[in-house]
């Protein structure tokens, strides 16, 4: 892919090329392709150059510039130059919020994106604030049962059980689990994770028979094993087994 997106590139910055319009997005793209290999240094460059590109075809402010920003600061947080990160995602954010307005989901991975660079900082109210509006827009937008929506809860649920505060996390994972338990579109590994941590939760709580009711939902939602070369092509009682969310 680098060598398409780097020819394209070059034809694009060509005097009189009549591929210009293609710049941005090639700008972008060869950023978020060596941000995707983890060389975040090489990628700054990229989206610096996206965000000026963008800036003369679209003035100061534009949802494209928005997200030149947003990838910019992972990219930032990505060689640990953390206040550079966090002045590109406020740009990112304010932004957004101002085009796309507060219900829009790429507004909710702005903020949940720098409620992780915020916890990294040790900002710990900052990133629950953020965590927090994140997670509400995202269940405005899709409900609970959505892997966005799920994947903040279990970052919320996270700083919040790091800072002893499970008695807030409990129900977090309690309406998490009640919203996928019978949805066929979440895996059933995303589901055993939810069980596994709320008996990881009453454990730490010191309720061992909660915990030991939630292990037990956990095991009945691990995934059967795959069969072996020379069985059958399905097996009864068989469980599909889905990605599992980091």
């Amino acid at each position: 892919a680098a060598p398409l997106l780097d020819r394209v590139y070059r034809d694009a910055t060509a005097p009189g090329s009549s591929e210009a319009d293609l710049l941005p997005e090639a700008v972008n793209n060869l950023g978020s392709l060596y941000m995707a290999q983890g060389e975040f240094a090489k990628a700054a460059p990229y989206f610096r150059e996206a965000i000026e590109v963008n800036k003369k075809r679209h003035g100061a402010s534009h949802p494209d510039i928005a997200t030149n920003y947003d990838n910019l600061a992972q990219a930032l947080h990505g060689t640990n130059d953390l206040d550079a990160s966090l002045e590109a995602y406020e740009k990112a954010i304010a932004m957004r919020r101002a085009l796309l307005g507060d219900d829009h989901p790429d507004l909710a991975t702005s903020l949940h994106n720098v409620a992780v660079l915020r916890y990294v900082r040790q900002e710990l109210p900052e990133c629950e604030a953020a965590l927090r509006e994140s997670l509400a827009i995202f269940k405005r937008i899709y409900g609970l049962a959505h892997n966005d929506t799920l994947t903040v809860n279990d970052s919320l649920v996270s700083v919040l059980g790091g800072s002893g505060r499970l008695d807030q996390a409990e129900p977090l994972l309690l309406e998490a689990f009640e919203a996928v338990q019978d949805d066929p579109g979440i895996p059933q590994t995303r589901k055993r994770a939810l069980a596994v941590r709320l008996s990881q939760l009453y454990s730490a709580m010191g309720k061992p028979e909660l915990a030991a009711d939630w292990a037990t939902t956990a095991e009945s939602l691990t995934p059967a094993p795959a069969p072996a070369a020379n069985a059958p092509a399905t097996q009864p009682n068989a469980t599909d087994a889905g990605v599992e969310n980091p």
